[in-house]
């Protein structure tokens, strides 16, 4: 279908900008939307933002748990224990044991002095996943960006299509109109009229095939938008594009991309997993207090107890050092990956320059042809009522110039549909309000 053809794959829609405009709906439902107020309201209703929203909580709760394990644990245990008993006698030592009953409260506090500073790691890491996630968001808030501006542009070079088919249609309904006369007057031949007409009835076969994609185009930004009404209609307040930044500029701005971030993110969160795992070297050291509430036997006027742990690992048949070299490994493949995201950025701009300067070009080239082709219909037209051009060459002129002018208003759109795309490789599209953190690997 054209609609896929010129959209491309769209499925990664992936989040919502940080600290964006609450989205508003515009009153009436014939109400002219905006391309910013289609991707207001595509933030609005994206489940897959949302999702990426309760990542980043998921996130934030496991930092807070990794904080939990650098803090006491406070706890009351009350128990009862029982067993047959056959015998009483004996020193007071064995007739605790030996009781049949043995009740016990007592209020435990656990408290880790030293794990090789395994926790802080993990701390640390659960701090870099919420930030990743974040980036994330960024990330996809930028394509379902780009998302909405496919689709707004492909349906206004649809409508554009239409409108310049349905003036097609009018000059040559006029022209048969004419046509008619001269031949009343035996000036024009039966043949001509009817090229006419099945040139018109070409034209109306493609007003129909432009109609249905525009109703799959619309169909698609009314699911982007959560819009239920099929009465849409499309402003486009971009102004015309005309200045083209040099790739270096662009390059160097698109290093704090939040794709990149979160690679950078990545990185920190493979780095303290190298950490985590050379705690397993070190010793570790903990602390276990009691104090009873009750207790029977020879033990019921001892109220606490504390206990000081260390444990020092000396032989763990390799798995220690196996597991420090799977994360070193995974370090560098993290490193890796973000070289070459980097890469691919700078390849990205390169295309996404090329692209639309070939379009202002191209459109500046177009629009020169249109005019030349307007006049030359004009011309086409008076000479045939001078007698000097055939029917044949007016309808051939006129079919030359609807050409042009479909492919100058189609090249116009295009040019600012890869303006939006160099914007969005850089993450500099208009409205764009998230807040691009600083780092580094």
């Amino acid at each position: 279908m054209l609609l896929w053809a010129l959209l491309g794959p769209w499925g990664a829609l992936n989040a919502r900008a940080q600290g964006a405009p609450a989205p508003e709906r515009p009153s009436g439902a014939s109400a002219a939307l905006t391309l910013m107020e289609c991707y207001r309201l595509a933030l609005e209703q994206s489940e897959n933002l949302k999702a990426q929203e309760q990542r980043i909580r998921q996130a934030g709760r496991r930092k807070r748990q990794a904080l939990g394990t650098l803090l006491p644990d406070l706890s009351f245990n009350a128990s009862e224990f029982f067993q047959d008993s056959k015998s009483r006698a004996g020193s007071d030592a064995t007739s605790n044991l030996t009781r049949r009953e043995r009740p016990e409260a007592k209020v435990t506090l656990r408290q880790p002095l030293f794990s090789g500073w395994r926790e802080f790691s993990a701390l640390s890491s659960f701090k870099s996943e919420r930030e990743r996630e974040r980036y994330l968001l960024d990330r996809a808030s930028t394509l379902l960006f780009l998302d909405v501006g496919r689709t707004f542009y492909l349906i206004l070079q649809l409508e554009k299509d239409e409108a310049n088919l349905s003036r097609s249609a009018d000059l040559i309904r006029e022209r048969i109109l004419e046509l008619r006369e001269r031949e009343r007057l035996g000036k024009s031949r039966r043949s001509e009229i009817l090229s006419a007409q099945s040139q018109l009835d070409a034209i109306e076969a493609q007003r129909t095939i432009i109609g249905a994609d525009k109703a799959e185009a619309i169909n698609l930004l009314l699911f982007l938008t959560g819009r239920d009404s099929l009465e849409i209609r499309l402003s486009d307040d971009l102004p015309a594009v005309e200045i083209v930044e040099t790739q270096d500029h662009l390059v160097a701005r698109a290093q704090r991309r939040s794709d990149l971030e979160a690679l950078r993110q990545e990185i920190e969160i493979k780095r303290q997993a190298v950490r985590a795992a050379r705690a397993a070297y070190y010793p570790s050291a903990g602390l276990l207090g009691n104090y009873y509430t009750k207790r029977v036997g020879a033990q019921q006027n001892i109220d606490w107890d504390v206990l000081l742990s260390l444990e020092l690992p000396l032989y763990q048949g390799g798995a220690a050092r196996a597991r420090v070299a799977e994360t070193e490994s995974q370090l560098d493949e993290a490193r890796l990956n973000y070289d070459r995201r980097l890469r691919e950025i700078r390849l990205e701009i390169r295309a996404a320059l090329l692209r639309l300067r070939a379009s202002i070009s191209r459109a500046q080239s177009l629009k020169s042809a249109f005019e030349k082709a307007d006049e030359s219909y004009r011309l086409q037209v008076e000479e045939y009522r001078r007698g000097l051009v055939n029917n044949l060459e007016v309808l051939q002129a006129l079919n030359n110039m609807q050409d042009r002018k479909r492919d100058y208003d189609r090249e116009l759109l295009q040019t600012k549909l890869d303006w939006l795309q160099v914007k969005t490789v850089t993450e500099e599209w208009p409205g764009q309000t998230s807040l691009m953190r600083r780092g580094s690997p």
